[in-house]
């Protein structure tokens, strides 16, 4: 029988798009959905680098998300990650 834990390494991210830069970073274990690590990672990444726009992945989307970035961060939030010009 062969042990397969029931438990992943699971790695949130925030880069910059120009330079590719992680600016935020949180490592944790999966599967869980991708927004329970929003506010920490984006915290994290702020204290590095003052954002305007947020581009994330569909996960990350949630109205909690969007209050945070619009109502507390001040920035823009979009989940459109296909077409990058469209959130600026």
């Amino acid at each position: 029988m062969i042990y397969r834990p029931r438990t992943r390494p699971k790695l949130s991210a925030l880069c910059d798009i120009d330079s590719h830069l992680v600016l935020g970073l949180t490592v944790n274990r999966g599967p869980k959905p991708d927004h329970c690590e929003f506010e920490s990672t984006l915290r994290d990444a702020l204290r590095r680098q003052p954002m305007k726009t947020l581009i994330a992945d569909a996960g990350y989307d949630s109205e909690k998300a969007h209050r945070l970035c619009r109502d507390q961060l001040g920035c823009k939030f979009s989940t459109e990650a296909f077409d990058v010009e469209a959130a600026f």
